[in-house]
């Protein structure tokens, strides 16, 4: 059976409607349909476009469009917030750099979140150009563990079926709180007035702040410390989960960075984490 193959002529490649053809090339005859001369469009944009895409908007890219901008006093407001957060939890002090230290950069990070009831706030975050870290000089390790999705499940289910009071918690600012053990030596960024400091031009680091690469290790640890004062038990199954059990009261609590779940079957025991 041969039904499949096609019986259409085609025409002479030396005379097609009484005219006379040249043969230029290969026969492009083909069975399927026509393929496109033009060029496949990427499946990847290219990086300008990416970066004009992440960068338009109102948001200033540095302290000197802040200031400039039309909400400078906001922008202000936001990056005196940040610095009585950075001085509240004794983050650096004012040095002079040793011979021999490259100090690392900071830079002002600025944000438009929107609120619960609609309102705009404004936001800065200082932080230091971690890329820019050595290993073995600047930082050691840098993991720290977040909560498996099937931990949480588990949770929730006691919950259910204890009937146990969920509260969230967001700790602001909370990689400021963690201790840090390297020694590292920052550039503050433009804003920061340092002419009224007497010590030094440049900040040594006590505390881990937003972009270090152990600053998630830090907080991590500083949490852990905390919770174990408290006398919560860390789980052996999933190391971002802490509880307590008595006869009186049951205390479970969910880690994912510097966001808790927290479980509790009374106020008491509530109050006393929070």
């Amino acid at each position: 059976d041969r039904s499949y193959e096609t019986t259409e002529e085609f025409p002479s490649s030396d005379t097609e409607n009484g005219g006379d053809v040249t043969q230029n090339g290969p026969d492009v005859r083909q069975n399927g349909p026509r393929r496109s001369s033009r060029p496949p469009c990427p499946k990847v944009m290219k990086d300008f476009i990416t970066y004009i895409a992440m960068s338009d908007g109102d948001e200033p890219q540095t302290a000197s469009e802040a200031l400039a901008s039309s909400d400078a006093e906001k922008w202000k407001s936001a990056m005196s917030d940040e610095m009585k957060s950075l001085i509240k939890n004794d983050t650096f002090e004012w040095t002079d750099l040793p011979n021999g230290v490259k100090p690392l950069n900071a830079r002002w990070v600025f944000k438009v979140k929107q609120g619960d009831n609609g309102a705009e706030r404004f936001k800065a975050r200082l932080v230091v150009k971690g890329c820019a870290q050595r290993h073995g000089i600047d930082f050691q390790e840098t993991f720290s563990p977040v909560i498996k999705y099937s931990s949480l499940r588990y949770l929730l289910a006691v919950a259910v079926k204890e009937n146990l009071r969920v509260t969230h918690m967001d700790v602001v600012t909370a990689y400021l709180h963690g201790d840090l053990d390297e020694t590292i030596f920052v550039t503050p960024p433009e804003g920061i007035d340092h002419s009224t400091s007497e010590e030094g031009r440049y900040w040594k680091l006590k505390k881990a702040v937003y972009g270090l690469r152990q600053s998630g290790r830090c907080w991590n640890q500083k949490l852990h410390s905390i919770l174990v004062k408290l006398q919560l038990t860390q789980s052996k199954a999933d190391p971002c989960v802490y509880f307590k059990r008595t006869k009186k009261e049951t205390i479970l609590l969910a880690v994912f960075v510097d966001d808790l779940i927290l479980f509790t079957n009374n106020d008491s025991a509530r109050n006393r984490v929070k």
